[in-house]
């Protein structure tokens, strides 16, 4: 049984370097808090190497964690002289076949006002957020992707239309 604590008897601390077990600590309960209305929670982390050549060194790719059935995309960086090959949509076309494989319901990304959200949208996401003054001066837009029942990932470039696979963007981090 949880014993009562008084108010004055709890603390608030900041931690600038906190190890794994007290991230454990404070996630553990609440995914079991989750768990009662969501189900278990499965997470898989998802990564993509954008390689100088095969086998080299990690130049660029794609992060992301797959949970709830969603994949959320937490970076995808294309080195600035790489870009406008079409390699960012090859990256997110890749996630979401690896998505579609997992069943998953769709896509998430949050991206900034100087970085791609003309890309993300490019590619099909829809804009259903906005952050404003994050970071200062700039805007956070939040997008998603909902898969639909029964469709199939276009996973080869050969099979995305030529407008996402080959198009310039000096300002996009994608």
């Amino acid at each position: 049984m949880e014993s009562v604590l008084a108010r004055d008897a709890i603390e608030i601390s900041a931690i600038d370097q906190p190890d794994p077990a007290l991230f454990a600590a404070i996630v553990r309960p609440l995914a079991a808090f989750n768990a009662t209305f969501a189900g278990t929670a499965e997470f898989r982390p998802l990564m993509l190497a954008l390689r100088a050549r095969p086998g080299g060194n990690v130049v660029g790719g794609l992060a992301g964690d797959m949970i709830y059935g969603w994949l959320s995309i937490q970076a995808l960086f294309v080195p600035q002289h790489l870009r406008g090959q079409g390699l960012g949509a090859r990256l997110l076309g890749s996630a979401e076949a690896e998505a579609r494989a997992r069943h998953l319901h769709g896509m998430v990304v949050n991206t900034f006002s100087f970085q791609a959200r003309p890309f993300y949208e490019r590619m099909g996401f829809t804009h259903f957020g906005t952050l404003e003054g994050c970071p200062p001066g700039y805007r956070c837009f939040y997008l998603c992707k909902r898969f639909e029942p029964g469709s199939a990932a276009k996973s080869h470039p050969s099979e995305w239309p030529s407008e996402l696979t080959a198009r310039p963007r000096a300002a996009s981090s994608a």
